[in-house]
């Protein structure tokens, strides 16, 4: 049996979306005279390319999920204007676990979140829900109308690119730095 593989490198268009694929060109069998090319993908969920800097593509196309998210945390923020970038963080790292868990099918026993970090997951929990088409949210004028439903991992995505964005802003102004700068845009 006459078998040559060559592997070559090709990195589609998308790539943070859809991953790499091997190339293998070209497969002679035998003697079959034909080639036959297969293509091998490292394909990753939406949450995990964010991991990989595809986060233009997140603000870009689910910027009203992550206001949704950040006006949740800013709510919580003025009500406790002690609370800090890394209380929000907690509540996020405990959300991304959930939703996370959800979206691979599995269940996890929750760690208990204390104090205002626990005040901040209820209210970003709360978005999720809603953006999920899991909740209502009523506002002054009576119940908030349903936005367009997303999928799991697309709130995850979110919470993660928030997560990004929280020691980003940490490192830039320190302890409320993150939460200084969101409050600019968020009323």
């Amino acid at each position: 049996m006459n078998l040559s593989i060559k592997a070559e490198s090709f990195r589609p268009l998308n790539s943070p979306i859809l991953g790499d694929f091997k190339i293998l060109l070209p497969l002679k069998l035998g003697g079959l005279e034909g080639q036959f090319m297969f293509a091998f993908s490292n394909a990753k969920t939406l949450a995990e390319s964010i991991w990989e800097g595809d986060l233009m593509a997140i603000e870009e196309e689910y910027e009203d999920v992550l206001q949704n998210i950040e006006s949740g945390i800013i709510q919580i923020y003025k009500e406790n204007p002690d609370l800090i970038d890394a209380e929000v963080a907690t509540a996020l790292e405990a959300l991304v676990r959930i939703y996370g868990a959800e979206a691979q099918g599995k269940s996890i026993s929750s760690r208990p979140i204390r104090g205002v970090s626990r005040k901040v997951m209820e209210s970003v929990q709360q978005m999720c829900e809603w953006r999920l088409g899991r909740a209502t949210i009523a506002n002054p004028k009576g119940i908030a109308k349903a936005p367009p439903t997303v999928e799991v991992d697309t709130i995850v995505a979110c919470l993660k690119r928030i997560q990004s964005s929280i020691k980003l802003w940490t490192q830039k102004g320190g302890r409320q730095g993150y939460l200084n700068f969101v409050s600019q845009f968020i009323g």
